[in-house]
C-alpha cells in the first residue's frame, strides 16, 4: 500500500458522509418542484375548460390555463436552480478544504495548504458541463430544458384531454398519476425524478472539479490524479473500465492508462455517476524539495515502512479481480448475457465494451468487432 492508497481509503469514508449531505441539499432544491404539483392541480381546477360549453370560451380558458402552467413551471425550476447553485458553490469550498484536511490527516503534517478561493468556487459552478446526450450542457440550460419538457407534457395532456372531451379528473390522472401506483406513473413524478438525477450529477461534478482544482494548486506535492470508482452491481461499464486510470497534472496518462485526461474529462461520466478523483502524491525524493525536513521526518515516522511514498497511483481493484469475486449470475446481470459470453470466452476485454467516449457498445457492435478480420 502506498500513500495514494491510504488517501483513497480515507476519501471513501468521507464520500459516504457526502452522499447523506447531497440528499439533504437536493431535498432543499426540490421543495419548489414538489410544491409545483399542488399549484398546477389547483390552477387546473380553478380554470377547468370542461366547465364551459361554448368552443370559444373553452379555448380561451385553455389558453389562460396553459399560460399559468408555463409560468408556474418556469418559476419552480428557476428557484430550484438558484437554490442548488448556492449549495454547489458552498460545496466546492467545503470539498476543497476537506481534500486538504484529509491529506494532512493521513500524513499528520501540513502537506497541503492551498485551497480554492470563493471566486473560484463560483466559477466552478457556473462552468459546469453536465454529461447529457454524449455532449453535455450547463446546469442552467439542462434545468431549462427539463422545464420545457414538463411544460410540453402537461400542455399536451391538457390540449388532448380537452379536445377529446375528457373530464378534468381524467386529465389530472395523467399529469399527477394514479394513487394506486403512488403517483409514480404521473408526468410530475417523472419530471422530479429527472431533476433529482440532474442535481445529484451536478453535485458529483462540483466535488470532483473542486478537488482537482485543489490538487492543481498544490502541485508542489501532488503529481497527478486517479479515478476511483465504487465497485458493485450498479457500477456502469464506463466506470468499471476507467477505474484506476491515472493522469499527471498536465493531463498526460500514466503507464497503463490508454487516454489523456483531456479526452476523458472529469467524472461524472454519466447521470448518477459515483466515481471520484483522488490525488497521486509525489515521490519521497520529490517531496524533499517541497516539504521541510521536520515535517517530512514526521510523515516518515508516522507512516512507517508499510506505506510507500513512491509517486505512483493507488493499486485499484482491476475489472478481472472484481468480476472474479462475483457469481456467474451477478456477472451476467452486470454485463448482459450476450456481452458476458463474449467476455467469458475471452473474445473481448472490458475496454472493448465501451467506445472512445465511454459509451457502452451494443451487443451487435461488439459482435461486429469480434468477427472483423
Amino acid at each position: 500500500m502506498n500513500l495514494a492508497d491510504k488517501f483513497a481509503d480515507e476519501l471513501t469514508k468521507h464520500d459516504l458522509l457526502l452522499r447523506r449531505y447531497e440528499r439533504g441539499a437536493i431535498e432543499q432544491a426540490m421543495v419548489g418542484l414538489r410544491n409545483l404539483q399542488g399549484e398546477l392541480v389547483q390552477a387546473i381546477k380553478d380554470m377547468d375548460p370542461s366547465e364551459v360549453t361554448r368552443t370559444s370560451a373553452k379555448r380561451a380558458r385553455l389558453a389562460k390555463l396553459l399560460r399559468q402552467v408555463d409560468r408556474s413551471i418556469d418559476r419552480a425550476y428557476n428557484a430550484a436552480y438558484k437554490v442548488q447553485a448556492r449549495e454547489l458553490a458552498a460545496l466546492a469550498e467545503v470539498e476543497s478544504s476537506n481534500a486538504i484536511r484529509t491529506a494532512n490527516r493521513v500524513v499528520r503534517a501540513p502537506l497541503l495548504g492551498k485551497g480554492i478561493p470563493k471566486g473560484a468556487a463560483v466559477e466552478i459552478v457556473e462552468g459546469l458541463i453536465i454529461p447529457a446526450d454524449g455532449k453535455g450542457a450547463p446546469l442552467r440550460d439542462l434545468m431549462r430544458q427539463q422545464a420545457a419538457n414538463l411544460k410540453a407534457s402537461v400542455g399536451n395532456a391538457l390540449r388532448s384531454g380537452v379536445a377529446q372531451g375528457r373530464q378534468m379528473v381524467d386529465i389530472l390522472r395523467i399529469i399527477r398519476g394514479n394513487q394506486a401506483l403512488n403517483f409514480r406513473d404521473g408526468v410530475l413524478f417523472k419530471s422530479r425524478a429527472q431533476a433529482a438525477a440532474l442535481l445529484r450529477t451536478a453535485g458529483s461534478q462540483v466535488v470532483n472539479a473542486s478537488r482537482i482544482a485543489t490538487y492543481q494548486r498544490n502541485s508542489d506535492v501532488i503529481k497527478g490524479t486517479q479515478a476511483m470508482a465504487v465497485l458493485d452491481s450498479r457500477t456502469s461499464p464506463t466506470c468499471l473500465t476507467r477505474n484506476g486510470w491515472a493522469w499527471h497534472l498536465s493531463g498526460q496518462p500514466f503507464k497503463g492508462t490508454p487516454q489523456a485526461f483531456g479526452s476523458v474529462g472529469s467524472p461524472p461520466w454519466h447521470y448518477n455517476c459515483r466515481t471520484t478523483i483522488v490525488p497521486i502524491f509525489k515521490s519521497l525524493e520529490a517531496l524533499q524539495g517541497a516539504v521541510d525536513d521536520e515535517h517530512l521526518n514526521k510523515i516518515l515516522e508516522d507512516l512507517g515502512d508499510d506505506f510507500a511514498i513512491d509517486g505512483q497511483p493507488a493499486l485499484r481493484l482491476t475489472f478481472g479481480q472484481f468480476m472474479g469475486r462475483r457469481s456467474e449470475a451477478e456477472q451476467q446481470q452486470m454485463l448482459g448475457k450476450g456481452v458476458w459470453k463474449l467476455w467469458n470466452d475471452g473474445k473481448i476485454g472490458l475496454n472493448d465494451t465501451v467506445d472512445a467516449q465511454g459509451r457502452p457498445l451494443t451487443l451487435r457492435e461488439l459482435k461486429a468487432l469480434v468477427d472483423a478480420p
